[in-house]
């Protein structure tokens, strides 16, 4: 499902005519329609770039333009983007007109290690982030490293949030790779790709509580994002994978040895510029946050998940109250 062999864009687009025809609309966000030229394309939806546009609105929008263009059932949405692109693409596609088909040409490297794969679609709705959505896997997924080499130095250095996540708690070899800088580029990718692929073909629905796993360091990273608008994606899921390192090292499910090399590869990837001046108010703020989400209102206990050795990770029902007193804890440890 996943294309690795394109070297340009205009390469990838006249891949996806030749296998599904001309009967196409893409969708895009405004900062990579200026950027790759994309106002040449005859059928195309812009909707303005930012996690403040993933809405409904913005859904609604689409929707009109897509009547405009007398879209049909034998119609396939294209998204072109970052995980934004990719979640609102597929999200609209499952809804409108009760199913169509689509596929994303993924143009960050945080929508090629996850973002973009795994089925989940959906938008931000009343201050949650992806409240609203469906589960519906695309037709494709190009990915290019073309692209990449357009990137922000911050989008790229922020999607090993991400990366560090498959490492840490799913794939020890992915860990030593980049422990010891013997990985490429494009194997990390494909690595990061078919762990996802993996877990979510284990667990597409979520009933088995497999899938759950991939949330490693998000409870604090969600929370994080939701008191703050300063930090992407990547960077907050690298400050939780951060807490949930001392986490899993006071609940003794990893020991000191592999706390050090956790916390050492988090160091060597220090994805976020951020001192203990600015982290410590954060998190407490984060802390105010997890409080007060409705999710977790009347609810005793809070599935977690924590790192049980390099490359593994597993599922706890932790006390609500307990939860917070170990993110406490973390907090008082951190170097100043």
């Amino acid at each position: 499902m996943i294309d690795y062999s394109k070297t340009s864009l205009l390469e990838i687009i006249q891949d996806i005519k030749r296998k599904y025809g001309d009967n196409l609309i893409f969708i895009t966000d405004s900062n990579v329609y200026e950027k790759y030229f994309l106002y040449s394309f005859e059928k195309i939806i812009v909707f303005k770039a930012g996690e403040d546009n993933k809405n409904i609105g913005t859904v609604m929008n689409i929707y009109e333009k897509l009547l405009e263009y007398r879209a049909n059932k034998n119609t396939i949405l294209v998204g072109v983007g970052g995980g934004i692109t990719t979640d609102i693409t597929g999200y609209v596609a499952t809804t409108f007109m009760r199913g169509m088909k689509f596929g994303f040409v993924s143009t960050t490297l945080l929508g090629m290690v996850d973002a973009a794969i795994g089925g989940k679609n959906g938008v931000n709705f009343n201050n949650y982030k992806n409240i609203v959505g469906t589960i519906n896997e695309p037709e494709f997924i190009y990915v290019s490293n073309f692209f990449l080499d357009t990137l922000p130095d911050r989008e790229f250095h922020a999607a090993f949030g991400e990366i560090l996540k498959y490492a840490i708690g799913f794939d020890e070899s992915l860990f030593e790779g980049l422990e010891k800088d013997t990985i490429s580029g494009q194997e990390m990718i494909k690595t990061c790709a078919h762990i996802k692929e993996n877990v979510v073909y284990e667990d597409l629905d979520e009933t088995k509580q497999i899938r759950k796993k991939l949330n490693l360091g998000h409870t604090i990273a969600h929370a994080i994002e939701k008191t703050t608008h300063k930090y992407v994606h990547g960077e907050c899921v690298w400050i939780g994978l951060y807490i949930m390192n001392w986490i899993s090292y006071f609940n003794s499910f990893i020991g000191k040895e592999q706390f050090h090399r956790i916390n050492n590869l988090l160091n060597k990837y220090k994805v976020v510029n951020i001192d203990a001046d600015e982290l410590i108010p954060l998190l407490r703020d984060s802390i105010d946050a997890i409080k007060h989400d409705k999710k977790f209102v009347n609810v005793s206990y809070i599935d977690v998940i924590l790192i049980n050795g390099i490359g593994s990770c597993t599922i706890k029902k932790m006390d609500y109250h307990s939860l917070i007193e170990n993110i406490n804890r973390a907090i008082s440890l951190i170097p100043a």
